[in-house]
């Protein structure tokens, strides 16, 4: 996982488990929504679950899952979330 957009690189280094980055890929995105400071996304797992998540350009400042993940820090459907987010945003930067 190369992450290149810092906040949400820092976000997961802080804030999940090595096993939950391990198993990011394991869920779908069915939906994402990247705007300035927010991202709304519905991924599938086990269901089908929302995930919203408010930045800025410094930090994750908020991040929720609909997903019963309650292991220590963040799911990994966040972590999918955040790791597409941050294709979006490469791909405009380098347009």
């Amino acid at each position: 996982m190369n992450i290149q957009f810092s906040p949400f690189s820092t976000f997961i280094q802080k804030n999940t488990t090595a096993r939950t980055r391990d198993k990011y890929a394991d869920s779908r995105i069915v939906k994402i929504d990247v705007q300035e400071y927010y991202i709304m996304a519905r991924v599938r797992g086990t269901s089908t679950y929302n995930i919203e998540i408010h930045y800025d350009k410094s930090q994750v400042f908020e991040a929720h899952c609909t997903c019963p993940y309650d292991n220590g820090g963040y799911c990994k459907h966040i972590v999918n979330v955040l790791v597409n987010a941050d294709r979006h945003l490469s791909s405009l930067n380098t347009q």
